[in-house]
């Protein structure tokens, strides 16, 4: 599908979205367009709590999380956080040390 109807409360076609707006919108929501670093974080626990321990650690360690994006691929959880900062190698620590499995470092 390449275009989606946009359509008012009467089902009048009032525009279209495309899969380029689509995948624009994905890109804004993620931040893969702004600076600083981006880390993946897996993890199998599926429990409240885990994005909270994770940013509160980050917060308390003075560095800004500017966007959180949660994948689920087949039988884990993959957390993608984006930092303003140019810090990876301090996020990437800080995560481990919660127990956390980082498996990938974007700068």
């Amino acid at each position: 599908i390449t275009v989606l109807p946009v359509v008012n409360d009467t089902n009048e076609v009032i525009g279209i979205i495309t899969h380029k707006d689509i995948f624009k919108a994905l890109i804004q929501l993620t931040g893969y367009q702004e600076k600083g670093a981006r880390v993946v974080v897996e993890t199998k626990e599926d429990r409240i709590g885990v994005i909270a321990e994770i940013s509160n650690a980050l917060a308390q360690n003075e560095i800004n999380l500017s966007h959180i994006f949660v994948n689920r691929p087949d039988d884990v959880i993959e957390i993608t956080l984006q930092t303003s900062g140019k810090e990876p190698k301090a996020v990437k620590e800080l995560i481990e040390r919660l127990g956390y499995q980082v498996i990938e470092v974007i700068l």
